[in-house]
Formats: C-alpha cells, sequence, structure tokens
C-alpha cells in the first residue's frame, strides 16, 4: 500500500521492502540512501523523487551509514511541482507554495461515517489517512462495511484523488486515524 515508511539501514547492508511500487522519494535521511528499483539504482537524498518506467514489486535500499530514512513507496506519484517553502502556520496548516497542508485527527467507529470531505476545500488535489489504531479500519463509499471496505491496517497510509467523500467504520469500538489533505489556498 503506498505511504510513507520509516525505515532503518544498517551501515553496509541491503534492505528489500517487498511491496508494489511505481514512485519512491526519500523524506528524511541523514545521508545519501541507494535505491535500486527495477532499472533504476541511484543515490538519493532528502527531497529527491523518482517515477518508474513500470511497477516493480520490490524494492533494495541500502546506505553507508546506519539510520533511520523515510521513504514513499507508492503507486501514485507525488506531484509537489508547486511546492517552494514550507512554512508553519498554526493548528496543523502547512503554507506549502500554491498549497495548503490541512491535518485532521478523528476516530471511526462501527457505523459508516465521513472520514475526508473534499467539498469542505477550496481547490482540493489529494488526501491521505493513517490509521493510528490497532484494529483494521475499513474505507470506502457512503455505505461501506468491514465486508466490502478497502482495509487500512493499523500504522498504514491509504492516500488517493477524489472528488468523492471517503467513508470509514470498523468492526469493532473505535479507531483513530488522522488525515492529511492537500488543497490550493
Amino acid at each position: 500500500m503506498s505511504g510513507i515508511k520509516q525505515i532503518t539501514l544498517t551501515a553496509g547492508q541491503e534492505l528489500v521492502v517487498n511491496q508494489l511500487t511505481a514512485y519512491i522519494r526519500v523524506f528524511e535521511a541523514d545521508s545519501a540512501v541507494r535505491i535500486v528499483a527495477g532499472e533504476l539504482d541511484t543515490e538519493a537524498t532528502v527531497g529527491i523523487g523518482f517515477s518508474l518506467e513500470r511497477p516493480v514489486k520490490s524494492v533494495r535500499l541500502s546506505s553507508t551509514a546506519t539510520q533511520t530514512v523515510k521513504v514513499f513507496l507508492g503507486t501514485i506519484h507525488v506531484d509537489d511541482s508547486g511546492f517552494q517553502r514550507l512554512l508553519e502556520i498554526s493548528g496543523g496548516v502547512y503554507q506549502l507554495g500554491g498549497s495548503t497542508l490541512v491535518n485532521v485527527a478523528g476516530s471511526a467507529g462501527t457505523s459508516a461515517s465521513v472520514l475526508v470531505d473534499p467539498s469542505l476545500y477550496t481547490g482540493f488535489r489529494e488526501f491521505a489517512i493513517k490509521n493510528t489504531g490497532v484494529n483494521t479500519i475499513y474505507v470506502g463509499p457512503s455505505g461501506v462495511t468491514v465486508a466490502n471496505g478497502f482495509p487500512v491496517d493499523p500504522g498504514q497510509v491509504y492516500s488517493a484523488e477524489t472528488s468523492a467523500k471517503v467513508y470509514g467504520i470498523v468492526a469493532a469500538g473505535t479507531e483513530a486515524f488522522r488525515v492529511l489533505v492537500e488543497h490550493t489556498s
């Protein structure tokens, strides 16, 4: 599933991440990270992203230094061409060039409820939902159930570009989640 992965790399050792990947981006690293995925074989630093010609089933990562890195691996392309600067404003709103990021915390229950409503944001672009709970959250359109919803397991991220509301439901109790929405100002 597309998302940012926090990975600890040991100096001189290669780590294989088995995940369908068509886009790779280094978000945090103390030094260069070597990335091997299909025909791609390169070193990358923070902020560098790569689109692959064809999706691959696994990505090999290594470093000359022991470090913890955050890397986006996914099948969607992160288009940040309009991002020029990062300025933290307050209350979880960040200005990024021509875009604004808004983060929201919530909880999903046993009745389908709206997790993301694109109509609330001017120039809605995309969103990411992270399951910060301990049980699976199922996402989908209105009427989503645990039987037909797309599972977002604990710690996993689901992201998409859609103009439709995204609903969520859990099998029992409630589960915490976070949403990050990108829209134009």
